[in-house]
């Protein structure tokens, strides 16, 4: 049981070791710059124990990736149990990937072509789980603020959970274009997520005919 313990350990510290120097490499040089090869190289691998962990660069990118869907998960549940208002509480559950996608245009643009298009790969299903976790948790954000008030007599607080995560999605795809300044960015989503709240959810909203 020891020697398991041990083995499990040294992997874990590889893959930690991997997905800390590709995040590196990816956010100083960009996506297109940088090779397989250069990270097993700084990770002080071989290019064959990177592929045990990741069997393309896209993968690499995801399982970097994946670390800031789960960051924001971790912000938005903070900012509900801080008493943050359900528009903070919202944007916080995008707030590392709405930074990426600032900083590191190329590199988001990438992942989200890849979680949609892309090959199978187990980092990939790790992704769209942890945005269904974060749509999930969005809806119980709603739900709470829901029932903290009076709500029209249709709403349904999964399907906005769902309209509101796919306008921030595109929203991110607009900044990739050009469409929106990235400082503004923060605020135009805020302002979007109290919008679509006050017209879907709340009763003085328009009711669905």
């Amino acid at each position: 049981m020891a020697t398991v313990g041990r083995r499990e350990r040294k992997k874990n510290e590889t893959l930690r070791r991997i997905s800390e120097t590709a995040d590196t490499l990816f956010g100083r040089k960009g996506y297109s710059a940088v090779t397989t090869q250069e990270i097993a190289e700084a990770a002080d691998i071989g290019a064959g124990t990177l592929f045990r962990y990741a069997r393309t660069k896209a993968e690499l990118l995801i399982m970097v990736m994946n670390e800031r869907l789960r960051l924001g998960a971790e912000r938005g549940q903070d900012i509900v149990e801080r008493g943050g208002s359900v528009a903070e509480a919202v944007v916080g559950l995008v707030e590392p990937l709405v930074q990426a996608a600032i900083t590191q245009p190329e590199n988001t643009a990438v992942f989200q072509r890849e979680v949609l298009f892309g090959a199978d790969g187990p980092h990939r299903t790790e992704a769209l789980t942890r945005i269904q976790e974060l749509e999930e948790a969005m809806a119980s954000m709603l739900g709470r603020y829901a029932e903290s008030r009076e709500v029209r007599p249709d709403a349904d607080v999964r399907r906005v959970a769902g309209v509101i995560f796919s306008v921030l999605y595109l929203k991110l795809v607009r900044l990739e274009l050009g469409r929106v300044e990235p400082d503004a960015l923060p605020g135009v989503l805020r302002s979007d997520v109290e919008y679509l709240v006050a017209q879907l959810l709340d009763r003085n909203g328009p009711v669905a005919g």
